[in-house]
């Protein structure tokens, strides 16, 4: 994914620089309502021992052993 998201930058008509694979990093976000022209959408994990809240991970309800994630969106960033 990541080597996708750099091609994806190369060297503009603006002169704005390519980008380079040693130096782009992942995101990872809560997907929402996105219409990406990059990255990539992630559903079907799970948690164990905790659920996503809206401060983020918070301690499972009693006897809920496992809970699925919220789909994420998993893109490059320079």
């Amino acid at each position: 994914m990541k080597q996708e998201v750099t091609r994806m930058h190369k060297t503009s008509a603006r002169g704005q620089e390519a980008w380079s694979l040693d130096d782009v990093v992942i995101s990872t976000s809560l997907s929402g309502n996105r219409d990406p022209t990059e990255g990539v959408f992630v559903h079907g994990l799970y948690l164990e021992g905790f659920k996503w809240g809206r401060s983020g991970l918070e301690d499972s309800d009693p006897k809920v052993m496992f809970v699925t994630l919220p789909t994420l969106y998993i893109t490059a960033l320079n």
